[in-house]
């Protein structure tokens, strides 16, 4: 598997391939982010592959917005999730 392709959580290697059953066990597919006027939209890979200081900001400055395909989902269930994700053992 291509090293990047994989995302280190704590001591744990994931991967974070497309269709892969992270990306598939989240509620979202897509986030948002929208700062100074710009939009950028990530998949649950491409966030995940972001530093953590870098996501820590984000949630802190609720710049974020959560997606499952064009429907918005509630943050507050999204972000349950990816905690509830993280808490799973390797």
């Amino acid at each position: 598997m291509p090293r990047d392709a994989l995302v280190r959580e704590d001591e744990r290697q994931v991967p974070l391939a497309e269709g892969s059953s992270l990306v598939n066990s989240l509620p979202f597919d897509r986030i948002v982010v929208r700062s100074a006027g710009a939009e950028h939209a990530y998949t649950v890979s491409q966030f995940l592959l972001m530093r953590l200081h870098e996501r820590v900001r984000l949630l802190l400055a609720h710049d974020l917005e959560f997606y499952a395909g064009h429907r918005p989902i509630d943050r507050t269930a999204a972000l349950k999730a990816l905690r509830e994700w993280s808490a799973q053992p390797a």
